[in-house]
């Protein structure tokens, strides 16, 4: 199961499919993500220290692991043919962060996957929507 990949470009050479979160204000982030960003936005005061260390970490772990300096690999989309188990892609509908169609793209890669759009979340319908991400994937498991 993929939530919202990241990986395959599909855009134009010159152009950004997914906005660089390092470059814009972490406000801009939180409603690009979120369904409903007030209520999921991360309040700095009144956090303790270990708490903004942990979301330091997380911050530079993002970095490390997706920038070098785009969130995709060129080798990615002709890999994904081999892929050869039930697959699915859950998308959550306020998604601003990644597109519908790249999410789409990812579907027709990979064979015999299915695609399906989850209302009322953005890029993390886990956490926004969780009883709906569960139903999902206990259905999709399921069969």
């Amino acid at each position: 199961m993929l939530v919202a990949p990241v990986g395959v470009k599909v855009g134009p050479r010159d152009k950004f499919d997914i906005p660089d979160k390092f470059l814009t204000p972490q406000a801009e982030p939180d409603a690009m993500t979120m369904g409903n960003p007030e209520k999921g936005r991360f309040i700095v005061e009144g956090q303790s220290d270990e708490e903004l260390r942990i979301l330091a970490r997380n911050k530079e772990t993002m970095a490390l692991a997706a920038w070098e300096p785009y969130i995709h690999n060129l080798k990615l989309k002709h890999r994904l043919y081999g892929i050869d188990r039930p697959t699915l892609i859950l998308h959550g509908s306020q998604d601003r962060l990644v597109s519908a169609a790249c999410c789409d793209v990812y579907a027709k890669l990979i064979p015999g996957c299915t695609f399906e759009t989850n209302p009322n979340a953005g890029h993390s319908p886990q956490n926004e929507t969780p009883e709906a991400f569960v139903e999902r994937v206990t259905r999709f498991a399921l069969n």
